[in-house]
């Protein structure tokens, strides 16, 4: 078992990949890599954080056990609203257990791998899942399509899980300062204990670091007010500065002083750690080409002198000519070097405004940044130059950078200097390129904020480029501009109560398909159907009835007669997995079989392109997703073929769902493969189905101890109860009739508890019939 402090450090780390959204593979090494650096280290107060994320987690389930009770909606949704309710009532309910701090650093790594390797790009959409699973193995049923939309997205009236989450483990940071300064000063004595083993030339970060916590101290009652998360920061701004750039900045010679001021800078105006990680190597990439190029420039006086005692020796020899020829011959050469003069002093400014574009980049003044790129354009500025090309073309990179890298500081840019393109344009069609030029940043920016102000401004710059172009100038201009148009709306009307804007969204689609036909441009008629696609699906899930969903399979069958595997193997898969996802929301909404075997169809296709070998996690996750569709189907027809394959779908997640590699995926999986075979062993004669199912079950027990998730462990416990009694029923066995009755007595030992009434009294029908049956078969009835 791990150290009390490793195993705040491991909570604390599991609790801010949520809270702070932390993407991609490098912020899962990070948390993993914070984790070995601490191993071992002890730290008493360390549980102050392990009772801290434990009390935001239970606080979090519970806001939202309450949420999705007020919901409403179908007799299933109350049902599991009524489950999870009873669930986060449970006193025994936990995750850590503050009093031991003792966590299997196993399932603990793998709580933060399932952040950053589920299969939705968003972290905290994969935080909100693994909870969801979490919760559903407790409940020992799955929650409704509704509740996990609930948890993933919220609604108008209550918020998701992540923002719940970070809402009550910001308020356990800023109300309490013993775990303020457990998160602040003792992974900051970590970093300095690295920092001293670390190259001579690295020594005094050490004395630099101590000298901010007396300012970490005083600025505590501050991060009270704004919710700064200084232990996240800490870790951003040393800990991966040190190990990931520290040979490069020592090779430099550069003042780790400066290094740590950066940091600082970018830390008061970047709250997610992974943007702000990227934010700190772009600046780091910046000084070390400054260092690079440190030293130009050249000393033209002594060229002139030498020209002039040239000259000078040649009249004072009374050689005239040779004088003249000399001199002329200087001439030239002033003007040669006139000419390379002026262009170097143009070259000298544009590098000048280069310096200051860096250093302001140092100090995350956007604004600064977008004013010398003006100022660096105007130096640059010649005749043949093309002044609002190269400033549009200069947006344009600014604003693929923000998008690949998730930079939103260079987003912030691209506004400002869309702006200032709007004054350079010329009235017309340059203007309404700026607008839609700024439309596309507001967007990217709006789409990684929770409110919507640079959505709606978005919205508006789209708007106002409409005014301005004609489709029948500008056709292609037009078209783009009501699709990204359609973007914006779809985003902003997922956040809205109305549908209002969603229908918006429907419209400037299928306006823009009236320039992209299939015939001129099928490409882009393919990308604006599957958009369209988008919308349709988001308005279908908040309307009555199927039309909006028939309509948005209807969109992306009209993709895919475009996007072909062949050719377009990407865009083909992702349209065949959206059809899919739109086909089971339909075949569940009509209750229609058939619907549901085109939905299967679907994954199968998606299959062909996301192989184990190429894709495994997403291969893994479409086989699972497959599974579950053909269970249901197969629960609805009396032959089991469709169960079979129910079976083969999740044996085939299992291969990388492994219990070493990802504990969770692999006990829930090994449960609903117990599910599916046990409706196969009821259905078929013998037990052998049975016998495999039971022993699904207790695979998953390995993972489900007792003390460790006790509530699942219990289910669990209840499953192989009704197992057994099948099997006793065929067998006429009264040793399997009794194993039967320990097993529904061993949960039942769980459900005493008084919050879980309805687990209880279904498991207490569980045991009379097995108690029942057993009698019968001892002949003691």
């Amino acid at each position: 078992m791990p150290e009390p402090f490793t195993a705040s450090v491991i909570a604390a780390n599991c609790a801010w990949a949520v809270v702070k959204s932390l993407s991609g593979k490098a912020g899962a090494t990070a948390a993993m890599r914070a984790v070995e650096a601490l191993r071992g280290r002890r730290t008493p107060d360390g549980n102050e954080v392990l009772a801290a994320t434990h009390a935001a987690f239970v606080s979090s389930v519970q806001l939202m056990a309450e949420a999705c009770g007020t919901t409403g909606g179908e007799a299933a949704d109350q049902y599991s609203a009524k489950a999870l309710a009873n669930l986060a009532g449970d006193r025994t309910f936990t995750i850590f257990d503050p009093k031991a701090g003792a966590i299997p650093k196993k399932e603990l790594d793998a709580r933060i791998r399932a952040i950053f390797e589920g299969a939705n790009p968003d972290p905290a959409v994969n935080a909100a899942d693994a909870v969801i699973a979490e919760l559903e193995q407790k409940m020992g049923e799955p929650l409704t399509e509704p509740l996990r939309a609930l948890f993933r997205h919220g609604n108008d009236k209550h918020r998701s899980w992540p923002a719940a989450f970070e809402l009550f483990f910001s308020e356990q940071v800023k109300t309490n300062e013993r775990v303020f300064r457990i998160l602040a000063f003792d992974r900051l004595n970590e970093v300095v204990g690295f920092a001293q083993t670390s190259a001579a030339e690295l020594a005094s970060l050490h004395a630099t670091i101590g000298g901010f916590q007396s300012e970490m101290q005083q600025g505590f009652a501050e991060s009270r007010e704004r919710g700064v998360r200084m232990e996240d920061k800490l870790d951003v701004l040393l800990t991966e500065i040190l190990a990931q750039r520290g040979a490069q900045i020592e090779q430099a010679r550069i003042d780790p002083q400066a290094i740590v001021r950066i940091a600082r800078k970018v830390s008061e105006n970047v709250a997610d750690a992974e943007q702000a990680l990227a934010e700190i190597d772009v600046a780091i990439d910046d000084l070390l080409a400054l260092r690079a190029d440190a030293a130009r420039g050249s000393n033209f006086d002594e060229l002139v002198e030498a020209a002039l005692q040239r000259i000078d020796a040649r009249a004072a020899a009374g050689e005239f000519d040779a004088a003249a020829h000399e001199a002329a011959k200087a001439f030239a050469e002033w003007e040669s070097r006139e000419a390379d003069r002026r262009e170097r002093e143009r070259a000298t400014g544009i590098r000048f405004a280069e310096e200051n574009i860096r250093t302001n980049r140092f100090r995350r003044d956007a604004r600064a940044v977008a004013e010398w790129i003006l100022r660096k354009a105007a130096v640059e500025d010649e005749p043949e130059r093309d002044g609002f090309a190269a400033l549009s073309a200069e947006i344009q990179a600014l604003i693929q950078l923000g998008r690949d890298k998730g930079i939103n500081f260079d987003l912030e840019v691209a506004v400002l200097l869309s702006k200032a393109l709007q004054g350079i344009a010329q009235p017309g069609e340059k203007t309404a390129s700026a607008l839609v030029l700024k439309g596309d940043a507001l967007q990217t920016l709006g789409e990684r904020q929770k409110e919507g102000t640079a959505l709606d401004e978005a919205v508006g710059a789209y708007r106002a480029a409409l005014k301005i172009y004609v489709r029948e100038q500008a056709p292609r201009a037009w078209a783009l501009t009501h699709n990204n148009l359609g973007a914006a709306l779809r985003t902003l009307g997922a956040r809205q109560a109305d549908t209002n804007t969603l229908d918006e969204s429907v419209a400037a689609h299928r306006a823009a398909l009236e320039v992209y036909t299939r015939e001129t441009l099928p490409l882009d008629w393919a990308m604006t159907q599957n958009n369209l696609g988008n919308s349709l699906s988001e308005l279908g899930e908040r309307q009555e009835g199927t039309a909006a969903l028939d309509q948005g399979i209807a969109a992306y069958r009209a993709a895919l007669e475009i996007y072909s595997r062949e050719r377009h193997p990407s865009q083909w898969s992702t349209t065949q997995n959206n059809l899919g996802t739109a086909l089971e929301a339909l075949g569940v909404r009509r209750g229609d079989p058939s619907t549901l075997e085109l939905a299967i169809a679907a994954y199968r296709a998606a299959l062909e392109v996301r192989t184990r070998e190429g894709l495994p996690f997403p291969w893994a996750a479409t086989q699972n997703n497959l599974g579950g569709a053909l269970f249901r189907l197969g629960s609805l027809q009396e032959e089991t073929d469709t169960l079979d394959q129910s079976v083969a779908a999740f044996r085939a997640a299992l291969e990388v769902y492994t219990r070493d590699r990802l504990p969770l995926h692999w006990a829930l999986t090994q449960n609903n493969l117990g599910a599916a075979l046990r409706a196969l062993g009821i259905r078929q004669d013998g037990t052998e189905m049975l016998d495999q199912a039971i022993d699904a079950y207790r695979a998953s027990l390995e993972v489900r101890t007792r003390d460790r998730v006790a509530l699942d462990w219990a289910l669990t416990q209840e499953n192989i109860g009704y197992a057994l009694h099948a099997k006793a029923g065929k067998l006429g066995d009264s040793e399997t009739s009794r194993a039967a009755v320990s097993a529904f007595e061993a949960a039942l030992e769980v459900f005493a508890h008084p919050d879980l009434a309805w687990n209880r009294a279904k498991a207490e029908r569980g045991l009379a019939n097995a108690q029942a049956l057993r009698d019968r078969l001892c002949g003691t009835e």
